[in-house]
């Protein structure tokens, strides 16, 4: 259930270098309410992930408006450049649908 993150991702756009460069997402209202699918850039994100807010990938339930299945959480390496990463993967938010 995503009633414990901020912010649900569901679907990811690259650059030519292979970095997110934007996310279309829904964004925690009320208690366990999400708004509409909103677009964040990349610089949107990392500010959530610096604010300590709970980002995760997941996909939306059928039927089912507010409900999300969450993939995996998200969390950003530090340094001068962050990269927006789940433990272990290669390349930035591996397995999340592309859009």
């Amino acid at each position: 259930m995503a009633k414990n993150y901020d912010t649900v991702i569901t679907a990811v756009h690259y650059d030519v270098d292979g970095k997110v460069e934007w996310v279309r997402a829904h964004l925690r209202r009320w208690g366990v309410v999400y708004g509409d699918a909103v677009i964040l850039a990349r610089e949107a994100l990392l500010q959530q992930l610096k604010e300590g807010k709970k980002v995760a990938v997941g996909r939306r339930k059928r039927f089912f408006g507010n409900s999300f299945e969450i993939d995996f959480p998200l969390g950003a390496a530090a340094g001068p450049n962050p990269l927006l990463r789940a433990s272990g993967d290669e390349r930035e938010l591996e397995g999340a649908p592309l859009l």
